[in-house]
């Protein structure tokens, strides 16, 4: 089991930061399509973007949601498969490798599916802009 921990905790626990970043398109009473809406309106406020630069945020914010969606999706599957695992008398390493190699692909595949978009805006940006967001993400970071 310590091969197990040590080879698969460190994919849970990027793989658990990564879900949330992609599911926290929904909650607060509104719709993930409310949600990222605002987002992306925040963001173009905040960054006075162009529109060149508001188009391709606005690609950005509907392959997040997509992704977003996907994951959402198939979370009744992943709790049904786990709660299988959990019934089992006992759970061979190789199943719950199996069934956390799964996830984490699926996991890998959303944020895969962002990251063009993501990279495009981001080279959209000017200096000014990106230095905005990194005082942004520098004053809300949670230690």
């Amino acid at each position: 089991m310590k091969k197990f921990a040590k080879k698969h905790l460190k994919k849970l626990i990027i793989g658990t930061l990564s879900l949330s970043l992609l599911v926290g398109l929904t909650g607060c009473g509104k719709t993930p399509e409310e949600k990222a809406e605002k987002f992306a309106a925040r963001v173009s406020d905040k960054l006075e973007l162009n529109d060149t630069q508001q188009v391709l945020l606005d690609e950005l914010k509907e392959k997040a949601l997509t992704a977003s969606q996907n994951l959402k999706a198939n979370k009744q599957t992943m709790h049904t498969d786990f709660v299988d695992l959990i019934s089992l008398n006992s759970i061979a390493p190789e199943k719950m490798n199996q069934f956390t190699d799964n996830n984490i692909e699926l996991l890998h595949a959303s944020i895969k599916s962002v990251v063009p978009s993501f990279v495009a805006f981001h080279a959209s940006l000017n200096d000014e802009q990106k230095e905005k967001v990194i005082t942004f993400i520098t004053k809300h970071k949670k230690d």
